[in-house]
């Protein structure tokens, strides 16, 4: 389970990465995606 996840997140980094290489401007936006995946990613350890 958790290599097919850890594979979804390095796909989603990256993803994130080229948006913002490419559009400076979504900076917040890129800032809030961290900002949900650190929440998510705490939610799941917590459970």
């Amino acid at each position: 389970m958790w290599p097919h996840d850890l594979r979804d997140v390095l796909v989603f980094v990256q993803y994130l990465i080229q948006v913002y290489s490419a559009n400076w401007f979504l900076q917040d936006v890129v800032d809030a995606g961290f900002l949900v995946f650190d929440l998510v990613i705490l939610h799941d350890v917590g459970r």
